[in-house]
């Protein structure tokens, strides 16, 4: 299905997702606005208008989540489509979407015939009125502030974070090296060789730099390796999360997850 003339823009923080975006879109033959935040996908929103906003959910700035939010109370851009991607789809997801009124939700990885279709429906319902669709009708209450992850969902946060395709490996240990969790393609191997070289690295890295720097306590570090990523950071005094990624742009992901999420960890 051809859409000339149309505009789209892909809010990502990722490359290489706007890059498979860019070509799937451009090769139907519609216009394609890039933006690598979003705070850059809103301002482009309000200065450029366009027909279809596609943005992810989690990004290091504001959320997928906050553009659908913005688009749907603009006066104006009220009725643009907008599909959220997202690199877990589970019932949390979808009903956060259905909290802020998006139009649809794709899973990271996803197809270019799937994400073609969606495209053709959304622009395909943008082009059947004279002008924009309908606003949407005001939710009934005030949408809920997401819940803070607790003490009680620290395993699912796990779970989840391990489930994304660019994670490798979550796992928690406490200071003496023990595993408490682990989760992701490689926690099967995952033993206490691993936990104990995490939380000796956090141990090494903690002494003296924040003191010489004037920077406080250690909260966490980021290490680059020559075949993927470790982001180690303390839960609590008695406990250390560490996320190896094998894809680098899942770091910016990883590290907005963990600022919003508020642990309470003992693991003494």
């Amino acid at each position: 299905m051809a859409l000339p003339g149309r505009r789209v823009l892909v809010a990502d923080d990722s490359i290489t997702v706007r890059k498979l975006v860019e070509h799937v879109l451009e090769a139907r033959g519609v216009e394609v606005l890039s933006a690598p935040s979003g705070t850059e996908a809103i301002e482009r929103i309000e200065r450029e208008r366009p027909d279809l906003v596609i943005s992810d959910v989690v990004m290091p700035d504001k959320s997928g989540y906050d553009i659908c939010t913005y688009v749907r109370k603009h006066p104006e851009l009220s009725s643009t489509p907008v599909l959220l991607i997202s690199g877990v789809v589970n019932a949390a997801v979808r009903e956060h979407a259905a909290r802020v009124h998006s139009d649809d939700v794709i899973g990271k990885p996803f197809s270019a015939s799937e994400l073609g279709s969606k495209v053709d429906h959304l622009l395909g319902l943008a082009a059947t009125a004279p002008g924009r669709l309908p606003p949407r009708k005001a939710s009934p209450s005030p949408a809920p502030a997401p819940v803070p992850v607790t003490a009680t969902t620290l395993k699912g946060w796990v779970a989840e974070v391990g489930a994304m395709s660019g994670v490798e490996l979550v796992v928690v240990v406490d200071r003496d090296g023990l595993l408490v969790e682990a989760s992701g393609p490689a926690a099967a191997t995952a033993n206490e060789a691993v936990a104990a070289g995490l939380a000796a690295c956090c141990a090494e890295a903690s002494r003296g730099i924040g003191d010489v720097v004037q920077r406080g306590v250690l909260e966490g570090v980021i290490l680059e390796y020559e075949r993927g990523i470790l982001l180690a950071r303390y839960l609590s005094d008695a406990a250390i999360l560490g996320v190896l990624l094998r894809d680098p742009a899942y770091l910016g992901k990883v590290r907005y997850l963990l600022k919003r999420a508020r642990f309470e960890v003992d693991a003494s």
